[in-house]
């Protein structure tokens, strides 16, 4: 161990090294290893040294390292790597050394470093492999922009109790094809802000299934803390998964079919078209490590149960752990029923809750009579200790002796323990004041949270009247923050949210709310309308997701509504999102429910739901689907006589058609575009102009003309900047690349789609990067790159297969072409170039070959 004279202090950034496989490589060169190792311990010792660096401890092969910069450190890791990989080591061997990089403020003491950053540094490390660099997010943030980190998302590290975001050095001679990280897992678990209190049997019991059994249901009534209970477990079993563990939430579906979407979801799958959502989920579990499902909330629908058993069927390693209301009823199940609290652990539970409000001393006899007043369930203890605030316990347990015996008879068909739940909700609901009480219930409508605007269109007040409303609610624990910043969000938890549906219905306000509800989430769908075709595409996405159980809602009350129409804007409005998103079945479903409605037969609104729907089903490959619909839109507005909705009609049906690849269709097209052109120029849509122009030089591409497909690329590429439409400006390019290529002029088209690549830095439409790799590895061909061009056509390959998108002829002939004629040249080694290619991440692939795209010397 070294002296603490030295090194540095304050922010330390640490390293720590050691080699991967040394007992192998003791075994293998025997008394030789002695000279190996000292060879690395120089080249280690160099890199650090020139660097500044400090070394805190060394033991056999392993290394601790302390740096004043960040920078410092990345640069010293690099260098070694460098240099290891440079070395000629005994046997034309190789040694591989795995590095861990963290930045933090460790407790510098006689020996040297102590404290959680020391401890996650050397947890980093042991995550990587040999020859790999792996860094912590402050380690991240700290290096200039010339740095090239790869990120490799959240990961569960042993003994650290928060999920880490990690990131890998890449660029200037370094690998960047590993395996996954050998972190626990990159496991999607909520992790819970409060502590589980007592349930060791329980937990105990639930451990002891997951093991014997591939199937556990964890049942019993609201509110007694099933989700609670399997996250903890799930937490705990973390090392007998190695798979991951990822929580499935269907609390917020309102259709057994959409649960195979939701798994593919917390999988973090994309769905592919032409695929059933469960094979494809079948395909990714059947070769995996053994892997855990928290299926939650799974009363919601249980139509869905035979699902999850094919699931349990075809794909041997995984094992799931659902929580129901009721079993699902499947051969597999083992049952578990969880029951209330005793005594004992309800009044721990109180104490821990009420503390966090009121620091006096409790007399633990009168909490225990209020929790065997609550029988012991969580959530009505968790409901009845804020209240200390106000009210002494000893008041508080005679309100509740009060309430309980004038509710004891409750529902004849419902547990004890329903009723206890009920009796504590209606006493809660008591204590509000009115206007309190209407803001409580009309909220009841909002699923998986809401924000500020939308809590005031629901409740008919200004947004600061209803933040005065939501905050009242927050303080009496019935509404839960989510996150902070400039728009936050709420939460009501599933069984208060039903409660308040009830009371909402029962005042005769659930129609209301619910039409209020709908309207406002069809007017935030046409806000972002524009916006997902432009720069804001990201953003919008991200926060349009955020409310996608809202959406969902929307729909549904919307499909129950006299009027039709607002079902119509929803569907037409969201299509472009459900396209990003990766929701493509559920997008069309949803259409489909809308446009089947009658009497909206002549609303403009059908007529772009009509073009949603033939979108959806273009790239999901149902070109049946997508032509009926697209005539059908363009029939339908010219009955209406809509000037404005004439043009974007025609181009929807014009580009089925030229998909559709005949002769007859590419000539039926181009008639459709010349009459969009006419009806764009008519209604003075400047926009809509320049995305004819766009449509008839890809036209051009499908007829071969290759000259004129450039000279409406052009046209289109200038109308596009004059009306600041960035999306078909960014398409204009990807044709003129492909125009230029036909053309035999590699260099032209490398330009074109550099350009159209660097939009896609910020906009990350992985479909367009995707056209963009072929393009460029067709002009890496000609520079006899076909390593680099192999790589690129593989990268935009895996990229489509992730995002679920098909591909049109003409790009589809580019790709094949290119793919075919990299894999003849490189003959043998062509597998081995192509499973880099396919392994690269879409950010490593766009920088790659926006470096290939230069100019050749």
């Amino acid at each position: 161990m070294a002296a603490t004279r030295g090194l540095p202090t304050g922010t330390v950034t640490l390293l720590f090294t050691d080699v991967e496989g040394s007992t192998e490589l003791l075994r293998r060169h025997g008394p030789a290893y002695g000279d190996v190792l000292e060879t690395h311990r120089r080249l280690l010792r160099d890199a650090v040294d020139a660097q500044e660096g400090a070394e805190v401890d060394t033991q056999g092969d392993a290394f601790f390292f302390a740096f004043p910069t960040a920078a410092g450190a990345v640069r010293a890791a690099a260098e070694a790597q460098r240099a290891l990989s440079a070395e000629t080591w005994p046997d034309e061997g190789t040694l591989h050394v795995r590095m861990g990089v963290h930045t933090g403020e460790p407790e510098q003491r006689e020996t040297g470093y102590v404290g959680l950053d020391v401890h996650q540094a050397a947890r980093i490390a042991a995550a990587g492999h040999g020859g790999q660099i792996v860094v912590s997010r402050s380690t991240r943030d700290l290096l200039g922009p010339d740095a090239v980190v790869l990120d490799l998302g959240d990961h569960r590290l042993k003994d650290i109790d928060a999920p880490v975001r990690l990131f890998q050095l890449a660029g200037d001679g370094l690998r960047s094809d590993f395996p996954p990280l050998r972190s626990l897992h990159a496991s999607n678990l909520p992790r819970p802000a409060t502590r589980l209190v007592d349930r060791v049997q329980e937990s105990e019991a639930l451990r002891s299934s997951l093991a014997a059994a591939r199937l556990t249901t964890l049942t019993g009534p609201g509110g007694v803390g099933k989700t609670r209970l399997a996250l903890e477990v799930a937490a705990g079993s973390l090392d007998d998964f190695p798979g991951g563990a990822y929580f499935v939430d269907l609390s917020r579906l309102t259709e057994s079919r959409l649960v195979p979407g939701a798994i593919a979801t917390a999988l973090g799958m994309q769905e592919r078209p032409g695929v059933r959502r469960l094979d494809q989920i079948v395909e990714r579990l059947a070769e995996a490590p053994p892997t855990l499902l928290v299926v939650d909330n799974a009363e919601h629908v249980l139509d869905a149960a035979p699902s999850l058993g094919e699931l349990l069927e075809r794909a041997a390693p995984v094992t799931i752990l659902a929580t129901s209301r009721e079993p699902l009823r499947l051969r597999a199940e083992r049952e578990l029923s969880l029951g209330p609290l005793p005594t004992r652990s309800g009044v721990a539970l109180f104490l821990e809750r009420a503390r966090a409000i009121r620091s006096e001393e409790l007399d633990i006899d009168v909490v225990a009579a209020v929790v065997e007043r609550l029988e012991g369930l969580p959530l009505s203890i968790e409901l009845a200790a804020p209240r200390v605030r106000a009210l002494p316990p000893e008041v508080l347990l005679e309100r509740l002796e009060t309430r309980l015996t004038l509710l004891s008879g409750g529902y004849a068909d419902a547990p004890e323990r329903h009723r206890t739940l009920r009796a504590t909700l209606d006493w809660s609901y008591e204590l509000l004041g009115d206007n309190d009480r209407r803001a409580f219930d009309r909220l009841g409508v909002f699923v998986g949270g809401f924000r500020l605007e939308a809590a005031a269109a629901v409740l008919d007040l200004p947004e600061h009247e209803a933040a005065d409303r939501v905050a009242s609610l927050v303080d009496k624990s019935l509404v839960a923050p989510q996150g902070a910043g400039p728009a936050p969000r709420y939460l009501m938890l599933e069984t208060i949210r039903e409660y308040a549906l009830e009371q909402l219905d029962a005042r005769d306000e659930l129609e209301d709310a619910a039409s209020r509800h709908a309207l406002h989430f069809a007017e935030l769908a046409e806000l972002s309308e524009p916006a997902l075709l432009g720069d804001e595409r990201p953003a919008w996405v991200r926060s349009l997701a955020d409310d996608h159980p809202n959406f969902r809602a929307a729909l549904e009350w919307s499909l129950s509504m006299p009027d039709p129409e607002i079902s119509l804007r929803l569907g037409a409005a969201l299509w472009r999102f459900w396209h990003a998103h990766g929701d493509l079945a559920e997008g069309r479903l949803w259409l489909e429910r809308a446009l089947g409605r009658r009497g909206v037969e002549l609303s403009p609104a059908r007529a772009k739901a009509l073009g949603g729907a033939a979108a959806l089903a273009a790239v999901s490959g149902d070109a049946d689907a997508a032509r009926a619909h697209a005539s059908e839109r363009v029939a339908l507005v010219r009955r209406i006589g809509d000037d404005a909705l004439l043009p974007g009609a025609l181009i929807t049906l014009a580009n089925v058609r030229s998909d559709d690849g005949d002769e007859g269709a590419l000539e039926e097209a181009a008639a459709l575009y010349a009459e969009a052109a006419d009806a764009a120029e008519r209604s003075g849509d400047d926009r809509t102009a320049a995305a004819v122009i766009t449509n008839l030089g890809y036209l051009a591409l499908r007829l071969g003309d290759w000259d004129r497909a450039a000279e409406e690329s052009r046209r289109a590429l200038e109308r596009s900047r004059v009306v600041g439409d960035s999306a078909g400006l960014v398409v204009a390019l990807v044709n003129l690349g492909y125009a230029s290529i036909d053309r035999g002029r590699p260099e032209e088209a490398a330009s074109a789609f550099a350009e159209a690549l660097a939009f896609q830095r910020e906009i990350g439409d992985r479909e367009t990067i995707a056209y963009c790799l072929d393009g460029i590895a067709a002009v890496l061909l000609g520079r006899d790159l076909d390593d680099d061009a192999l790589r690129l056509v593989a990268a935009a390959a895996a990229l489509r297969e992730t995002i679920g998108a098909s591909l049109p002829p003409y790009e589809r002939d580019l790709h094949e072409r290119v793919l075919d004629e990299a894999r003849l040249r490189l003959g043998d080694d062509a597998a081995e170039v192509e499973a880099e290619g396919a392994a690269l991440v879409p950010g490593e692939a766009l920088e790659q070959a926006l470096s290939l795209a230069a100019p050749s010397a």
